[in-house]
């Protein structure tokens, strides 16, 4: 073998592992999560310094987000607006801890 033929295949070969383990990581993340799709903030009070007790729809269960941090500002921005604009959101729940993990539009 040539050299830029090794050198192309020691290239892919690299770059096919590393898009391997992103998308094992990605995915094992997504596996502890709870989807609720289309959904729209009912409530939204803050409980502790930092925390708030978010309801989505018609559901008798309550969730926490815990607002640390620049990007669970924008989380909960997001749920003040559902809340206010009754837009639908698509929100990540933590298994077992009904902690919000990820809010997207």
């Amino acid at each position: 073998m040539d050299f830029t033929l090794k050198h192309f295949l020691r290239s892919a070969t690299l770059l096919i592992f590393g898009l391997l383990l992103f998308s094992c990581s990605v995915k094992k993340n997504d596996e502890n999560l709870i989807w609720y799709e289309n959904q729209v903030i009912e409530q939204a009070v803050p409980e502790q310094d930092s925390v708030y007790r978010i309801q989505i729809g018609m559901m008798a269960s309550s969730f926490w987000l815990d607002n640390k941090g620049n990007e669970r500002k924008d989380q909960l921005s997001l749920l003040q607006e559902s809340l206010k604009q009754r837009n639908p959101l698509t929100i990540g729940v933590e298994k077992g801890t009904n902690k919000i993990i990820r809010v997207t539009k």
